[in-house]
């Protein structure tokens, strides 16, 4: 999981990490097609990445969604050194 499931234009959707390459690679929108207390299936609706100009652009976590907001979680990497300088600040 990488969130909250939403509804959107109808349809179940499920944020799901996609981790392949390295963590937080990118959130994967699942469309659920199928949900019983028997069956389950979802296949393939969207996905975004990290924009490449972004200063928090080495990864994605989490999407949450509730009505007109959505919320993304997103990671950047730090040196050993510049966290550590940041702590003495």
């Amino acid at each position: 999981m990488a969130g909250g499931f939403h509804i959107e234009n109808g349809e179940i959707i499920r944020p799901s990490q996609y981790s392949v390459k390295y963590y937080g690679e990118k959130v994967v929108f699942q469309k659920i097609t199928r949900l019983s207390t028997t069956e389950f299936k979802e296949e393939f609706n969207k996905e975004i990445k990290p924009m490449k100009d972004a200063p928090f652009k080495c990864g994605l976590h989490t999407y949450n969604r509730l009505g007109d907001f959505e919320v993304v979680d997103l990671k950047r990497m730090q040196s050993d050194y510049v966290a550590f300088k940041s702590q003495l600040s």
